[in-house]
């Protein structure tokens, strides 16, 4: 009867289970999926609801973020050809993001996030818009990778406790910024500079990722599994 309770983080993740479901090769997937099914239905029918009445997009780096979890809810409106859903989303998407320019990099990572709210965004886009379209679109919103404004998005962050549960969130930046990285690579043209830097950035924070998994305890333990399997099967050597 909440109609707000795990809105939108754990709608998202809810739904990317189901996509993942969907183009599963495993026995029982079927079953799981036909379980799933009735709660899938209320989640991606409220999912709509909420994107069609949310005036602006939510920003931050952590769970609330609407580009991460537009990303998440377009992965299984694609496993589950559901037209309307990937229309509503590319929509929603050009309405809140299409128009924006310099994303203010200088502000990342805060102390506690998981999510890079420019790079999220990027990285939605390069799913909605036509490659040469974004290619254009992500020279006016990110700043030049020589400069010192993109300086904030190189290097992994630096984590002074794994095992505090909100700092350890840093551990699955690096997943999300891998993730991030790798997408958003794929789509630019193989002349453009970026794209082999966005794909040693990838390595990097991937890498980092998982040396840092085994320090944080409980706190990363019972999430982190679900981002470092995002970033190595989006495009990543998993070897």
């Amino acid at each position: 009867q909440n109609r707000i309770f795990e809105r939108i983080y754990g709608w998202a993740w809810l739904l990317r289970l189901q996509g993942e479901i969907l183009v599963s090769k495993e026995a029982n997937a079927k079953n799981w999926g036909t379980a799933l099914e009735p709660l899938v239905k209320i989640i991606r029918d409220r999912s709509v609801d909420y994107f069609n009445i949310l005036p602006k997009p939510v920003r931050p780096g952590f769970h609330p973020n609407t580009a991460f979890a537009m990303d998440h809810i377009l992965k299984y409106a694609g496993a589950a050809n559901d037209q309307e859903l990937i229309a509503t989303i590319k929509v929603k998407a050009l309405d809140f993001y299409q128009n924006d320019i310099n994303c203010p990099t200088a502000y990342e990572p805060s102390g506690v996030d998981f999510i890079s709210p420019c790079l999220a965004e990027a990285h939605l886009m390069s799913q909605v818009m036509e490659p040469q379209v974004f290619t254009n679109w992500l020279d006016k919103f990110l700043p030049s990778v020589k400069s010192r404004e993109f300086e904030p998005l190189l290097a992994p962050p630096h984590i002074t406790d794994y095992k505090d549960y909100v700092i350890g969130h840093l551990v699955g930046l690096n997943f999300q910024r891998a993730w991030a990285y790798s997408g958003i690579a794929d789509v630019l043209p193989e002349k453009d500079a970026r794209k082999k830097l966005f794909k040693s950035l990838a390595e990097t924070h991937l890498l980092e990722g998982i040396n840092g998994m085994d320090k944080t305890g409980y706190g990363g333990e019972h999430w982190l599994a679900s981002f470092a399997a995002y970033a190595l099967t989006s495009g990543l050597d998993s070897n």
